[in-house]
């Protein structure tokens, strides 16, 4: 798994589909603040949404697309 350290506190790295309920969680805290940019948080009402959007971006990122 390719990890970029940026710093001692952050790291950048792939998403993965392990990372659904973190990611899943901070969207839902934030969906005011979010949907003013990306038109898809309204679609994400659950974990398992978004590991369906991880999966289809991991997919998409194999395929060079």
């Amino acid at each position: 798994m390719f990890v970029h350290k940026v710093d001692d506190e952050l790291s950048l790295k792939l998403v993965e589909r392990a990372d659904a309920p973190e990611i899943f969680k901070l969207t839902d805290q934030c969906r005011e603040y979010l949907r003013k940019w990306l038109v898809w948080v309204d679609d994400i009402r659950s974990a398992d949404d978004t590991q369906s959007f991880i999966y289809q971006s991991m997919k998409e990122y194999g395929e060079n697309s």
